[in-house]
């Protein structure tokens, strides 16, 4: 998850009067992993280069049968749903390290 959308969840949360009946999911609920970032970059960034680390079993490159958070709790209750998925969130932040940049 991308760190705009963890900011932009958290906010929806500060002005509740209560607290949540239930732990809350802050999630895009499209799951997307370390190789499908990296390989975005790749598409963007020339000369962009990753590899995983072969002897992690357990790492990224690790079959992942997890299915997406359940949204839709922190939805109702805060209106909050993410504006960004992975290709836009790759997006925004291509665009803002180009102005950090220049």
């Amino acid at each position: 998850i991308y760190s705009v959308v963890v900011a932009a969840g958290l906010a929806s949360l500060v002005d509740r009067a209560q607290p949540a009946a239930a732990p809350l999911h802050l999630a895009t609920g499209t799951p997307f992993s370390l190789v499908d970032w990296c390989a975005g970059l790749a598409r963007r960034v020339p000369g962009f280069a990753w590899r995983l680390d072969p002897g992690d079993a357990e790492g990224e490159g690790a079959p992942n049968s997890r299915a997406p958070l359940e949204t839709e709790a922190l939805a109702a209750l805060t209106g909050f749903r993410a504006r960004l998925g992975m290709e836009a969130a790759l997006e925004d932040d291509l665009a803002w390290r180009r102005a950090a940049r220049d």
